[in-house]
């Protein structure tokens, strides 16, 4: 999805009147905030967005707004903590592992 997404669908919505207030636009899209914080989960946190195609947004402009796919499943986080924790264990492993190999070379 590109930066530039927002834009083309304000546009739509200018030319054709498509209403796209249905579109739940973190399904397809992680905010900002999400792929800094989660910088090592990046790939995981794309991989689970929807993709949005060409026939989708014709299928909108033709109705006149969004329809959400219904087969799609439920786009599911891990809980915030569990990711911090498992970032804090994985730095104090890292540590752990540099004082060994520091005390090993003297």
């Amino acid at each position: 999805m590109g930066d530039d997404f927002p834009e083309l669908l304000l546009e739509i919505n200018r030319r054709y009147g498509t209403d796209f207030s249905d579109l739940r636009w973190t399904d397809y899209a992680p905010s900002e905030g999400e792929l800094l914080t989660l910088l090592p989960m990046k790939r995981r946190i794309l991989a689970r967005c929807r993709p949005i195609t060409l026939a989708q947004l014709h299928a909108a402009i033709t109705a006149g707004r969004w329809a959400e796919d219904k087969d799609w499943p439920e786009r599911r986080f891990p809980d915030p903590r569990l990711v911090y924790l498992a970032m804090l264990l994985g730095i104090i492993a890292i540590g752990a592992l540099l004082l060994a190999v520091r005390s090993q070379s003297r």
